[in-house]
C-alpha cells in the first residue's frame, strides 16, 4: 500500500461517479491482508475482508435511480467518503481510434464543447498506459470522474459523449455515466486475455504473429526503435499544430500532404500496447466488473490485415467481457465499420463488416449499429462523431430500455431469385424503407460477374432488377471499402450491407 494507508478503493471508484440502477453493485480495492472493508450508500451497507494478497471486493445491493449520496469506506481507523454519488445508467465505452477521437478534435468539436454542459452526464476515462506497476499507478491516481462541462469534456470520446447526452436527454433526468476504455490503433487481441486468445485458432494467429515480430527485436533495439518512433510521432505532431495555427483554412487532405502520413506502425515489443492481452491487463481489468448497464464498441480496423479472423476473435472478446463481468446477457452495441477506402488500398472492410454482422446475429442481446452512409474515403478516421453517437444511443433507447421502436439498422434476411431481378426481404425496418438514392445494388448469375441493379421499395421489400443478368443466384449492397449506401429505414437508420451467394448471406 502507498501513502501509509491501510486500504483504498480501485481508481475507478471516485466522488461525481455513477454506479449502475437496479443492479448488485461491487466494490472492490486493495488494503493490508485481513483487514476489513465496510461500504456503506443510501441506507444500504456491505462488508468484505481483504485476502492474503490484500484484495477485497464486496456488494452492495441493488438500488433504485437517485442521489446525489455520499459512499463512505472505511477500514480500520481510515474513512474514505466519495461525494455527489449517483445511481443510474453507466456505459463501458471500448475499442480504438474512433472511439478513442476527442471531442474536441471531432467535427464542430470547439462549438459543442462550448454547449457541453449537462449535470447529468459524468465520464471515467481509463488511462492509457500498457505496462503494469509505478506507472500504472500514478496515472490511476492522477484519474477521476469529472461532469460534462466545456472544462471537463474536450479530451473525452465524442462517440461516447454524443451517446450520452442523448441517452441523459431521453431518461427523464437520471444520471448516464460512461466509462471509457479505449486506444487508438488496437487489435480486438489486445483487449482479451492471452489464455482466452489461446483457445481459438483465430486467436493463437495473432499471438504467434506479434511474438514474432518481437523476436525480430533484441530489448536493446526495441527501445532504440521505441524512442525514435516517439520522436517521429512528436515531430509530426507538432507540424500539424503548427498547420493548425498558422494556415487553419487547409484541408484535412491538404494539411496531411504536408505532414506525410502518420508514423506507423510502431515497434513491437511486450509492453507495446498493440501486444495482444495487453490492454486486458492494465485497462479493462481495472475496469471490471465495475457496474454497468452494456457495452458501446467501436472497433476492427486494425484487424483488417486478418479479416477472416475477426468474427472468431469479436466472438471471443464478448465471451471473455460476459465471463468477467458475471453476466451472460451483457448487452453489446457494435459499431459496424463506415465507408473508408483510397484508391488502390488493398482493404477488407466488407469482410470486417460481414463479421460485425454475423456476430449481431448469432449471439443474443448484441445488437448492429450499420454506418454505411458514414465515412470519408481518405480519412480513417471520420470528423462526424455526433452521428454514431446519436445513433447508438437511439438503438439502446430501442433494444435495451425499449423506449423507442425502430431505431434498429435495417437488415436483410432472405433474398428471393427471379428472371433478370430479385426481391430482397429485410427485418428491423421500423415501419417501412426508403431509398435516397439507387446506386449500391448489383445481381451476378453463375459466372460470378456482378453488374448494377436497379432498386425499388415496396414495404419492407426491395425489388432488384438488372437486364444483364438473365438468371441471378447472387445479390450485394454496399459491399466495398468505400461507395454509396442509399438505403434506410424510415427512422433514418443505414441499412447493412450484405452479399447474398445462393441463399447464404453474410
Amino acid at each position: 500500500m502507498k501513502n501509509n494507508a491501510v486500504f483504498r478503493a480501485a481508481a475507478v471508484f471516485g466522488s461525481d461517479m455513477v454506479l449502475q440502477r437496479s443492479k448488485p453493485v461491487p466494490v472492490w480495492g486493495t488494503g493490508l491482508p485481513g483487514i476489513t472493508v465496510r461500504c456503506t450508500l443510501a441506507g444500504q451497507t456491505a462488508a468484505a475482508r481483504a485476502d492474503g494478497q490484500g484484495r477485497w471486493q464486496l456488494e452492495l445491493p441493488a438500488m433504485p435511480a437517485g442521489g446525489p449520496y455520499t459512499m463512505e469506506l472505511s477500514g480500520g481507523e481510515e474513512t474514505i467518503r466519495f461525494e455527489r454519488v449517483y445511481l443510474g445508467e453507466v456505459w463501458l465505452a471500448g475499442g480504438q481510434s474512433n472511439m478513442d477521437m476527442k471531442l474536441q478534435d471531432s467535427a464542430n468539436g470547439e462549438e459543442e464543447l462550448a454547449r457541453s454542459r449537462d449535470e447529468r452526464v459524468h465520464f471515467y476515462v481509463t488511462p492509457q498506459v500498457s505496462s503494469e506497476g509505478e506507472i500504472l499507478e500514478q496515472a490511476e491516481a492522477r484519474t477521476c470522474w469529472n461532469v460534462i462541462g466545456p472544462e471537463t469534456a474536450a479530451n473525452v470520446s465524442a462517440v461516447a459523449y454524443y451517446f450520452a447526452r442523448r441517452l441523459a436527454e431521453s431518461l427523464n433526468g437520471i444520471h448516464v455515466g460512461v466509462v471509457q476504455c479505449s486506444w487508438g490503433g488496437t487489435s480486438a487481441a489486445c483487449w482479451m486475455s492471452r489464455r482466452q486468445l489461446d483457445k481459438t485458432a483465430a486467436g493463437r494467429r495473432c499471438l504467434e504473429e506479434f511474438d514474432q515480430r518481437c523476436a525480430a527485436l533484441t530489448p536493446d533495439q526495441y527501445q532504440e526503435q521505441l524512442a525514435d518512433y516517439r520522436a517521429r510521432i512528436a515531430r509530426w505532431e507538432q507540424t500539424l499544430a503548427r498547420l493548425d495555427r498558422e494556415e487553419p483554412q487547409l484541408s484535412r487532405a491538404e494539411k496531411m500532404a504536408r505532414t506525410g502520413d502518420y508514423p506507423w506502425p510502431p515497434p513491437a515489443g511486450p509492453d507495446s500496447f498493440q501486444c495482444p492481452g495487453t490492454l486486458y491487463r492494465t485497462m479493462l481489468r481495472r475496469v471490471c466488473p465495475y457496474g454497468v448497464r452494456g457495452v458501446a464498441y467501436y472497433q476492427a480496423e486494425e484487424d483488417d490485415p486478418h479479416a477472416e479472423d475477426y468474427a472468431a476473435l469479436l466472438g471471443s472478446l464478448i465471451a471473455q467481457w460476459r465471463s468477467d463481468w458475471k453476466d451472460a446477457e451483457l448487452p453489446f452495441l457494435l459499431v459496424q465499420l463506415p465507408m473508408y477506402g483510397p484508391e488502390g488500398e488493398g482493404l477488407h472492410w466488407p469482410v470486417l463488416r460481414s463479421a460485425q454482422w454475423s456476430i449481431s446475429r448469432l449471439l443474443r442481446d448484441v445488437e448492429l449499429l450499420s454506418l454505411a452512409d458514414c465515412g470519408e474515403k481518405n480519412d480513417i478516421h471520420p470528423k462526424d462523431k455526433r452521428t454514431p453517437g446519436r445513433r447508438l444511443a437511439a438503438l439502446a433507447l430501442d433494444a435495451v430500455y425499449g423506449l423507442e421502436e425502430g431505431q434498429r439498422s435495417p437488415r436483410a434476411r432472405r433474398v428471393e431469385y427471379h428472371p433478370h431481378g430479385a426481391t430482397v426481404h429485410f427485418a428491423q425496418c421500423g415501419g417501412g424503407l426508403r431509398l435516397d438514392g439507387e446506386a449500391g445494388f448489383a445481381l451476378a448469375g453463375a459466372d460470378g460477374v456482378f453488374h448494377p441493379a436497379s432498386p425499388q421499395v415496396e414495404g419492407e421489400q426491395v425489388l432488384l432488377t438488372c437486364s444483364e443478368v438473365e438468371e441471378p443466384c447472387q445479390a450485394r449492397y454496399a459491399w466495398y471499402n468505400f461507395g454509396p449506401a442509399p438505403l434506410h429505414s424510415a427512422a433514418g437508420m443505414a441499412a447493412a450491407p450484405f452479399w447474398d451467394d445462393r441463399g447464404l448471406l453474410r
